[in-house]
């Protein structure tokens, strides 16, 4: 089943979503079959009341690889793992204002960069009130804790 819906009616009880927004890395890692990973999506996907979640720049940054250019079966692959996610989020001027703004909080305040796609990434999970699923502690805790959006690693 495909959830869409911020909220879901059953059985006359409002049941709350739970939104998974999965970072670049973490879809690397399932794909390379990483079993803590597939472990913990498989978690996700088995409770019906949750939604996995990716940002158009996750579905640019997988088909950025060299190791896709000259092959078919990858691409497929990757197109499969794209087109199962409950919703692939484009960016919109919000999320875009939002990642500008992480992105001059992080030069200002604490004296260090953001990439712009993990910012537009961060912005993303802020914007969906979803949790951010990365292996990047670096750049999305700091971010992420500023907006009060959860985050969790799952490689740790």
């Amino acid at each position: 089943m495909r959830l869409r819906d911020v909220k879901k009616r059953m059985i006359g009880t409002v049941v709350t979503l739970s939104r998974f927004l999965l970072d670049t890395n973490v879809c690397i890692y399932c794909l390379d079959g990483n079993p803590k990973i597939i472990n913990y999506l498989g978690d996700i996907i088995r409770n019906p009341h949750n939604e996995l979640i990716l940002s158009v720049i996750t579905e640019a940054e997988l088909f950025s690889s060299i190791k896709i250019y000259n092959n078919p079966s990858l691409k497929a692959e990757i197109s499969s793992f794209i087109n199962s996610a409950d919703e692939v989020k484009e960016i919109t001027r919000e999320i875009a204002y939002t990642a500008g703004e992480i992105r001059a909080y992080f030069h200002q305040n604490l004296g260090k960069k953001i990439k712009l796609p993990d910012a537009l990434i961060a912005a993303t999970a802020i914007h969906l009130k979803a949790t951010l699923v990365s292996n990047n502690d670096r750049d999305f805790t700091d971010a992420l804790l500023r907006y009060e959006t959860a985050y969790y690693n799952p490689i740790k």
